[in-house]
């Protein structure tokens, strides 16, 4: 009978420790794209510097909400506020009522590929810029 006592007190421990490690283990949002990396976490005021281009979504882990995305360049200070339930990207006002008391606000980073190049149109924090046609000028040939 030790003998069954020991594996199953083994069993049970290693158990006991595989839910403990499945429990603390961050879960990745589903509206953060899977190669982007958790930078930082806190439900305090909180600052993240850009290490590279990228993107930058800042997440409510409490409510499972975004509450803010958009592109960096690197050394660029993404900052979440909740006294004055304010983002901002170096300096300037990105989101203001967003935040919750005492959540925890999370920054992920997802780095931009080496070989993107920004395009002539694209979508910046829900404000569209397209770039004029090459039929807006004329050639004076």
């Amino acid at each position: 009978m030790t003998g069954i006592r020991k594996i199953l007190a083994t069993s049970a421990t290693a158990a006991i420790l595989a839910m403990g490690v499945v429990a603390c283990e961050e879960q990745h949002p589903q509206v953060v794209p899977g190669d982007a990396q958790l930078v930082e976490s806190g439900n305090q005021k909180g600052i993240y510097t850009a290490s590279h281009d990228g993107m930058v979504y800042v997440y409510d882990q409490q409510s499972n909400r975004l509450l803010w995305s958009g592109n960096v360049h690197r050394d660029d200070k993404v900052s979440v506020d909740p006294m004055k339930n304010e983002i901002t990207r170096n300096g300037q006002v990105v989101a203001k009522g967003t935040l919750t008391p005492y959540h925890t606000s999370q920054f992920w980073f997802q780095q931009k590929a080496r070989d993107e190049r920004p395009s002539a149109n694209y979508n910046y924090e829900y404000n569209t810029y397209t770039t004029p046609s090459n039929s807006d000028h004329s050639n004076a040939d």
